[in-house]
């Protein structure tokens, strides 16, 4: 059996996350009395706030104070409060597409086979494209482009993206959390997506694609949406 103490907590953690979604974004703060601290700030990660918050107080129960209010100075027994922080990201160099495109080129040998094509790159948005070839194909009539082809442009746009929001955007180093993929229909030509930065904090950032490419019967449409989310490695 939990004790009160400890059910009393968990009741006033609950409470606190679920008023998050209330208070303005950009004045949301919490805290929490665990040795590890994050920031976060968008509800539509309410769930995840509250599956990691309930763990921690399994872990360590009558220590644990959270609040939620407006001032990231506040110290409360949990220490000080975390404002739920964006990055501004780094300007782009006006070359940024054909250093991205001969690095590629000379250091990432898989996309290279696929032909991947940065097309456009600007803060918070990148275009690029995979070319139609019958290698990538599946053995359908006509042709279709195998879907795994899609995801891995979605993922790699995906997270190039988010780049010019890491400190060094050269050298720090990102790795995706999580993807999602739906396809809409087959793709029988070059696959181009399109990729938008959701948002990009500290330490993970979100972002996503939508992939356009002709269809069997000649139209051109989305084939593909994804979102994913990189854990960001700043230095």
């Amino acid at each position: 059996m939990l004790g009160s103490e400890f059910e009393s907590s968990v009741s006033e953690i609950l409470t606190a996350i679920s008023e998050i979604a209330s208070v303005p974004r950009d004045r949301s703060a919490f805290g929490l009395g665990t040795p590890e601290r994050f920031e976060a700030g968008n509800q539509r990660l309410g769930v995840e706030f509250r599956c990691w918050i309930v763990h921690s107080c399994y872990q360590w129960g009558r220590n644990l104070s959270v609040r939620v209010g407006c001032d990231p100075s506040v110290q409360t027994e949990a220490g000080p409060m975390i404002r739920m922080t964006e990055i501004e990201p780094n300007d782009l160099p006006d070359e940024a597409v054909e250093l991205l495109q001969t690095y590629l080129e000379a250091e990432h040998d898989f996309l290279s086979w696929l032909g991947f094509t940065v097309e456009t790159f600007e803060t918070g948005r990148m275009v690029a494209t995979i070319p139609f070839d019958d290698k990538l194909t599946n053995p359908t009539e006509p042709p279709t482009i195998q879907g795994g082809v899609a995801s891995t442009l979605i993922d790699v746009v995906g997270g190039i993206v988010l780049r010019p929001y890491l400190t060094d955007p050269i050298d720090d180093s990102m790795a995706t959390i999580n993807l999602n993929v739906n396809y809409l229909r087959p793709a029988a030509g070059d696959l181009t997506a399109t990729a938008d930065v959701i948002r990009a904090g500290n330490s993970v950032g979100v972002s996503t694609v939508e992939v356009v490419s002709e269809t069997p019967d000649g139209e051109e449409c989305p084939v593909a949406v994804g979102q994913g989310a990189y854990r960001l490695f700043q230095s």
